[in-house]
């Protein structure tokens, strides 16, 4: 139970590379201890040299190959060259963590003495090393996390992580001692039927492992049917009521009782699934299900997740022109980490699929019926956890009067006002958006958001890390990395669509000059001097980018014709991802 709620809610940190390719480093340490072990008995000898090097190069496929653009040996050597730069304490720290990182190295390393030497008992110390060190070290760091701080999940599932992994060492590393011990010391072979019996089992949990594990179908063939009176109730009154009393449940339990508002969120599920029920069966009995498992307080980020997909699915099923979207807001209070759970209904208006080599997607173009931005000033969103890129055509149609406003002033700079360095590359900016503005400019912001969200679907959550981030942002954490490298990839995408180009310069202009630290400012300037040739800065924490050098790229950018603009950009995507960007045919 713990691991399943440490899963849904993302909260056991681990390094990239052990978290989605651990098998080299878990059969390196196992490995390494049964050769250790075996070193001890004569007949064994020979075979645990043999195990000991396989140790080794399953330690080395693990450090070198890269996960994420980088391997994890040079992840640490990057982070152990900028320790000069830290004060004493953070010092301290860097070098703990690039211990931590290196410690199958280091285990292995010192197994490797019994290649020469043999151990003197069965269970050697370095066999115990490679087994429990690294197990070990979790548990003194969650110790020491439950001294300095309150009891929470992540620290309950990091203690469970490393009784998994000292479970898991010790069993593979066992087994191995068992099967060589049998198979040098002369031992009669086991049973045919025992034999037989243990790999059909072997075989049975391999073949549940691989359908367990295969990516959900995703169903986007979605026939929309007219809209019922009932059903536009449903979502555009009904869902929205439930959502907002469950919130107001949430806020009055985090001071004091809330026993009136539970009343309430009761109240308003029964409703909405009654409406449901009267709209079509499968949809009634997805939102009976979401409103009964969202009766706890804490249910797990991925299960609210899945709900939601699951009323979409119904509403799919039954052609409804509507959509859920699931949102899950996290932040800390001194009570500890909170988390408010929120649904937003959405109209659809068209569904356009697409097809990205073999694979089926689809856009949904989508107007909000909760009276609000759920989601900010985005022209559009997508999540890895569902099938759709969503088009949100009420941000739109405000982009399309903002830059229409912005282009008929006097004298347009993209509605923004800086330094004289940049002053020029404002004045382009301004006159490029005036160019832009015309009936076409809702159609063509439409075309170029629908590229940029695709291309999140396409490239899913383990897109591989492109150089530029790590030239430009070394040493920020995975996380920030990892976002700044999925939108540089969908707004490269978005510069080849078949709206002009000019126009996504004319959206990432304002990023670079103004956002300074978010992703979307980092990929900015990435995407304006890699266009141009430019060397990509790195981040200057005290004086952000030169404007001079800014200005002289976005001044470049816009002389340049459409065709030439997405051809570069296509060579950049290339040059980031290490292959060709994907063409989309409708």
């Amino acid at each position: 139970r713990i691991g399943a709620d440490a899963a849904a809610w993302d909260v056991l940190r681990l390094p990239t590379s052990f978290a989605e390719r651990p098998t080299p480093a878990v059969l390196g340490l196992a490995l390494a201890a049964a050769g250790a072990n075996l070193s001890f008995k004569a007949h064994a000898r020979k075979v645990s040299k043999g195990l000991l090097g396989a140790a080794f190069l399953a330690i080395a496929v693990y450090y070198l190959w890269p996960a994420r653009g980088e391997s994890p040996l040079m992840t640490v050597l990057r982070a152990l060259t900028q320790i000069g730069d830290l004060p004493v304490r953070f010092q301290i720290g860097l070098i703990m963590v690039a211990g931590f990182a290196l410690f199958p190295l280091i285990a292995v390393s010192v197994a490797a003495v019994h290649a020469f030497v043999p151990a003197r008992g069965e269970q050697s110390i370095a066999g115990l090393l490679n087994t429990f060190g690294l197990p070990a070290l979790i548990g003194f760091l969650v110790y020491r996390a439950m001294l300095t701080a309150n009891g929470s999940a992540e620290i309950l599932s990091a203690a469970a992580g490393a009784a998994l992994l000292a479970a898991l060492l010790a069993v593979i590393a066992a087994s191995i001692e068992a099967l060589v011990d049998g198979m040098t010391s002369g031992f009669e072979p086991p049973p045919k039927r025992a034999t037989a019996i243990a790999g059909g089992g072997a075989l049975l949990a391999i073949a549940a492992q691989v359908v367990l594990a295969l990516p959900p179908s995703k169903g986007v063939d979605w026939a929309l049917a007219p809209a019922t009176d009932d059903a536009s109730k449903l979502f555009a009154e009904k869902v929205p009521a439930w959502s907002t009393a469950r919130a107001a449940w949430d806020a009055r339990l985090q001071k004091e009782s809330g026993a009136s508002e539970m009343l309430r969120v009761k109240g308003a599920a029964r409703e909405m699934v009654a409406s449901a029920k009267a709209v079509n069966a499968g949809l009634g009995a997805a939102l009976e299900t979401l409103a009964r498992e969202a009766d706890s307080l804490d249910v797990a980020g991925r299960r609210w997740y899945r709900l939601v997909a699951d009323v979409n699915e119904a509403s799919r099923r039954a052609g409804l022109p509507f959509y859920l979207d699931p949102t899950v807001h996290i932040f800390s209070t001194k009570q500890g980490l909170r988390r408010t759970f929120r649904v937003a209904s959405y109209r659809i208006e068209a569904v356009h699929p697409v097809r990205a080599g073999r694979t089926a997607y689809a856009t949904l173009h989508v107007r909000g019926l909760f009276g609000g931005r759920a989601h900010g000033a985005r022209l559009g969103f997508s999540r890895d956890l569902d099938p759709y890129a969503l088009v949100v055509l009420d941000e739109i149609e405000s982009a399309d009067k903002e830059y229409r406003d912005a282009a008929g002033k006097e004298s347009p700079s993209c509605g923004l006002s800086f330094d004289v360095d940049a002053q020029r590359a404002l004045r382009r900016c301004g006159d490029a958006l005036a160019s832009l503005a015309s009936d076409k400019l809702k159609d063509q912001l439409v075309t170029m958001t629908e590229r940029h969200e695709l291309q999140h679907q396409i490239d899913g959550p383990h897109l591989p890390l492109a150089s530029h981030i790590l030239r430009r942002m070394p040493g920020y954490h995975e996380d920030a990395q990892g976002r700044a490298n999925r939108e540089l990839s969908a707004y490269l995408a978005e510069l080849t669509s078949d709206a002009p180009p000019r126009l996504a310069l004319v959206h990432l202009i304002p990023f670079a000059l103004v956002a300074r630290g978010g992703a979307e400012h980092h990929v900015a300037v990435i995407v304006l001097t890699a266009l141009t040739g430019r060397k990509v800065p790195r981040v200057d924490r005290a004086e952000g980018v030169d404007a001079a050098e800014l200005g002289a790229a976005i001044d470049e950018l816009l002389a340049m014709d459409d065709a030439t603009l997405r051809a570069r950009a296509a060579d950049v995507w290339r040059d980031a991802f290490g292959k060709k960007l994907p063409e989309l045919a409708r």
